[in-house]
């Protein structure tokens, strides 16, 4: 799983040479209030402000494929819109 900031450039790749593993993308944008103008001003918002900016250079997290993070965001994208 990787976090991208803006105007950050990639590109990915399949391993053409690794025929056991398949590769899945999901992307999710999101505009930087998202969570409201004032969210990151609380507590719990200075942590996830924090991330947010790291992600200016890209960050990557090392899941397994099973992890409750990438089962989640599986969800988002298998639930029905209203």
């Amino acid at each position: 799983m990787v976090l991208i900031g803006p105007n950050l450039p990639h590109f990915w790749k399949e391993d053409q040479h690794n025929k056991n593993k398949s590769a899945e993308a999901y992307v999710i944008h999101f505009s930087e209030d998202f969570l409201g103008k004032d969210f990151f001003y609380i507590p719990k918002g200075k942590k996830l402000k924090h991330l947010l900016e790291q992600s200016r250079f890209g960050l990557k997290f090392h899941n397994e494929p099973d992890s409750l993070y990438i089962q989640k965001i599986k969800q988002i994208f298998s639930a029905k819109r209203i």
